[in-house]
């Protein structure tokens, strides 16, 4: 027994084959020993075969047949094949190897094995017997040299099919796929690579599912159709292709909104009659319909352009080749066949290169271990250069064939050539066309083109036209106010403070244009920058507006529950109830900047529902998605907390003092009846807006709908209230001294000069004193 060089696991299994040896029997081709009788001499390679594809023994016994029988290769040499089934299991392939190994006579090199989960395993083990193998599986971890020095690879690589799909699929339009895959190493590295560069090329990858149990697959399903997946990619091998497609037909993962692209190399029909499949053929064959597949290019054009490093085949061999050619299983044979006279050839290149060894050798000396044979065999195994039934066949140095790549449909049942992959690019088949089976190409999924929210032209104008009349409003009292300051009818109601309710209004105003401009294509920071300067202006106007009501207020307030009821003598000139409002200014000022600067402000994007934008073509699924930006922060709800509860409390406190003052009248005056009226019309207007503001906040319109009214009545509302009647009795009066008085404020009876002598002591003195506040009130009216 030749010393083991093998991984432990691997050389157990071996062992125990070895043990075993006398009580299996091997299925092979019944093979003779060497012996010295005349004639050629017998060079043997190994065949590792899947019971599936029965009739493959047979193909590439004909190849044999057909190198034995061509003069120019192998001249002197009969080649023969020591073969058996691997029953698509790596186990049985070590069992294969084992009897390689101890019985019989060495195998210079190894055809196969056909499926990539067998030779990812087997593969490893061949090197340390200094075994060549030329195979046709084609999974991307057999280029690992490391791990397989001895691997070459006939059959196209998946690293040539994956680029092609992701070729197709950019082609196709498509920008949203998912995978989905047979759990195993040949599946899960081929999908990795693939996801890879799908990542690269931008295409998002909803869903990757691995499959590890075929006959239970139901929860991968679900997933697929939990992200909506419209186009998949599937990597299994047969039998679990067969099961997983039976759960896709009852799941009704399949029509004309899926697309499904499988491996390209299944053969013809491959579904029918697969056991331990509980669908019929005509359901899975249902569920398969147009799927696209990817292999690598498949036949030559013409056999006739066949050679073998410029050997033609004979006539009768080219019959042979031109009804392989036309089988309808084609693929798999073509490639057998190209595959054992890529040995053939390599074995007929090694000839001349063995006689320069030392000692010279001939192919029929191979024994196991020899290292310098295996080299001359590998070195002219990746020189290989013919015409065969896959078209031409050239190795590089990695070990690894690239070609072109073939994409077919199934359409009724059978594989069509659609087009094909070279260079990068994926070229259609002139007279083939991909059929679909909804009215067109089927879509990735639903595609949700974002639209900002924009507020309706009708109601944007609409306000701002009201906004602009009221800023012109302000403006013109303002002005007013300030050109007739000294009249006595404007200068006994403090022009400074109804300066301020005026240029608080323009604030107010100017905050609804800022609301309602059209911010879609502002940048997050430009958009933040504008709600700071809306909030800004809503206060201070609020503050100057309100604050200046309140202060007024607040003084006939004084003046009547000091000054005459309890005959105290007050001190409120304009500075004093300017500077308070001020006081209110600053308080929103320092709240906003805090807010700016610790609150960590922030744009939010609500997401409202797809709207379908062409009803017209609804299976193109493309729908508009309505999105809303919306000024936020992490402590949001503090810093509104802190604006409401302020003022809050100053329009309570307003409410208070307009309740107070509420039958006070000065005659000749009567201010107070209005500063009342125009504190409740805020009040009730503030009571009103907020809590439907917060009702209709995602709703665009509604909002700045809202929130316009509500300044513009409130507004204009207080402006006309504190402004027209002074501007009134202004024109009224006529430059009339004014005289004020408070003969309808008091209960007490001093209606006649006459009437003072039916008083009592005690009663006029009090009348004195009542007089003598008149007075001060008077005073602090002209300052």
């Amino acid at each position: 027994m030749p010393r083991c060089r093998t991984p432990i696991a691997l050389c157990f299994l071996l062992t125990i084959a070895t043990l075993f040896d006398e009580l299996r029997e091997f299925r092979g081709v019944a093979l003779a020993s060497q012996h010295d009788a005349p004639g050629p001499r017998p060079v043997y390679i190994g065949g590792f075969f899947h019971p599936f594809f029965t009739s493959l023994p047979v193909t590439v016994q004909t190849a044999i047949d057909h190198v034995n029988n061509l003069t120019g290769i192998l001249d002197g040499y009969e080649l023969r094949m020591r073969w058996n089934w691997t029953q698509g299991n790596p186990a049985n392939a070590l069992w294969i190897l084992n009897d390689f190994v101890q019985r019989g006579p060495p195998v210079d090199m190894v055809w196969g094995p056909f499926y990539s989960k067998v030779a990812i395993v087997v593969n490893e083990v061949l090197p340390r017997y200094d075994v060549v193998q030329v195979v046709t599986a084609s999974s991307s971890t057999l280029k690992d040299r490391a791990r397989y020095p001895l691997t070459v690879q006939v059959a196209n690589d998946e690293d040539l099919l994956n680029p092609a799909r992701v070729s197709f699929v950019k082609h196709m339009g498509w920008r949203r796929v998912a995978l989905v895959f047979e759990d195993n190493v040949y599946f899960r590295q081929n999908t990795a690579n693939l996801a890879e560069l799908l990542e690269k090329d931008n295409i998002s990858i909803l869903a990757t599912e691995a499959v590890t149990d075929a006959d239970r697959p139901d929860e991968q399903i679900e997933n697929l159709k939990r992200h909506d997946a419209r186009i998949i990619i599937a990597g299994f091998y047969l039998e679990a292709a067969a099961k997983f497609f039976c759960k896709i037909y009852k799941a009704k993962l399949f029509g004309a909104k899926y697309v499904w692209i499988l491996p390209g190399w299944y053969p013809d029909g491959w579904w029918r009659d697969m056991p331990g499949v509980p669908c019929t053929n005509d359901e899975i064959a249902t569920a398969l319909d147009l799927y696209l597949g990817f292999d690598g290019d498949q036949a030559v054009s013409d056999v006739s352009l066949i050679h073998f490093n410029g050997l033609k085949p004979y006539p009768e061999q080219l019959d042979y080749l031109q009804r392989l050619h036309a089988m309808e299983d084609n693929p798999r044979h073509t490639y057998a066949y190209d595959c054992l006279f890529t040995i053939a050839l390599a074995l007929n290149g090694s000839i001349a290169d063995l006689k320069q060894l030392t000692p010279p050798r001939g192919l029929d000396e191979f024994s196991y271990g020899d290292k310098d044979m295996a080299a001359v065999f590998l070195k002219n195994t990746l020189e290989t250069n013919f015409v065969g039934l896959t078209g031409r066949v050239v190795i590089d140095k990695e070990g690894v064939r690239h070609s072109t790549v073939s994409v077919e449909q199934l359409q009724d049942g059978h594989p069509v050539l659609v087009g094909t992959h070279s260079d990068g690019e994926y070229v259609k088949i002139a007279n083939a066309s991909i059929v679909w089976k909804g009215s067109g190409k089927p879509v990735d999924g639903k595609t949700e083109t974002p639209r900002p929210v924009r507020l309706s032209a009708p109601y944007q104008i609409a306000i701002f036209t009201a906004a602009t009349l009221g800023v012109l409003l302000s403006l013109i009292f303002l002005a007013l106010n300030f050109a007739l300051r000294n009249q006595r009818a404007i200068k006994i109601s403090s022009p400074p403070i109804s300066s301020l309710i005026a240029l608080g209004c323009l604030l107010l105003y100017s905050s609804v244009f800022v609301s309602g401009m059209n911010k879609v294509f502002l940048s997050d920071s430009t958009f933040t920058a504008l709600c700071f300067v809306e909030v800004w202006l809503i206060c201070v106007g609020m503050s100057l507006s309100f604050g200046s009501l309140l202060v007024k207020t607040y003084r006939i307030f004084a003046i009547f529950e000091r000054a005459v009821a309890r005959f105290k003598k007050i001190d409120l000139p304009d500075k004093k109830l300017i500077s308070m409002v001020m006081l209110l200014v600053l308080m929103d000022c320092v709240i906003v900047i805090l807010w700016v600067t610790l609150g960590q402000p922030m744009v939010k994007t609500i997401n409202f529902e797809p709207q379908l934008s062409d009803t017209d073509s609804p299976e193109s699924e493309i729908y508009i998605l309505p999105v809303l930006r919306q000024c936020g922060s992490v402590h949001e709800i503090y810093f509104t907390g802190a604006i409401y509860g302020f003022k809050g409390i100053v329009l309570l406190f307003g409410l208070f003092l307009s309740w107070e003052i509420r039958n006070v009248n000065i005659k000749g005056l009567n201010d107070s009846k209005y500063i009342v009226l125009s504190v409740y019309v805020v009040a009730v207007t503030i009571v009103l807006a907020v809590p439907t503001l917060q009702v209709f906040v995602n709703n665009a319109d509604m909002h700045f709908c809202i929130f316009g009214v509500a300044v513009v009545v409130a507004n204009t509302a207080v402006l006309c209230l504190v402004f027209v009647p002074k501007f009134a009795l202004c024109y009224t009066s006529r430059g009339i001294q004014l005289h004020i008085s408070m003969m309808d404020s008091t209960n007490a009876s001093v209606a006649s000069t006459r009437a003072q002598s039916s008083l009592s002591s005690k009663e006029r003195n009090r009348l004195a004193d009542l007089t003598r506040t008149l007075r001060e009130v008077k005073r602090l009216t002209k300052k």
